[in-house]
């Protein structure tokens, strides 16, 4: 099981990778051919497909299909009445769930204001 520092020297190690990899390619796209700019990772819709593009390569998606291989072949989209009120849910979800962690983030402000001694 690998410990909490084994996973934070991965993360930084691998953010300074693609910190490494966003300096070539911005390079790449000033010196080498400014012309046809590489993205280290763009999506756009284009007519019914996504297109994702990773360092060059493109995937197409399309998008009639959300459920790749059938595996829900009957999967009816919501219309926009029934979003507005998912969306709505969800915004109550997503306030309720701060609310709920200030609250429990007040105790510990209190604390670390009384560690460092501010008032």
């Amino acid at each position: 099981m690998p410990s909490k520092s084994m996973l934070v020297v991965l993360g930084f190690c691998t953010g300074l990778v693609f910190f490494g990899i966003n300096i070539a390619v911005i390079n790449f796209n000033c010196l080498v051919a400014p012309e046809q700019p590489l993205a280290l990772l763009d999506w756009r819709r284009v007519g019914d497909e996504m297109e994702i593009t990773l360092l060059g390569e493109t995937l197409h998606l399309s998008l009639d299909n959300p459920w790749p291989g059938d595996i829900l072949p009957n999967r009816v989209w919501p219309d926009s009445a029934e979003r507005e009120k998912i969306i709505e849910q969800a915004g109550e979800l997503c306030r309720d769930g701060l609310d709920e962690v200030s609250r429990r983030l007040v105790p510990v402000q209190h604390k670390v204001r009384e560690v460092i001694g501010w008032p």
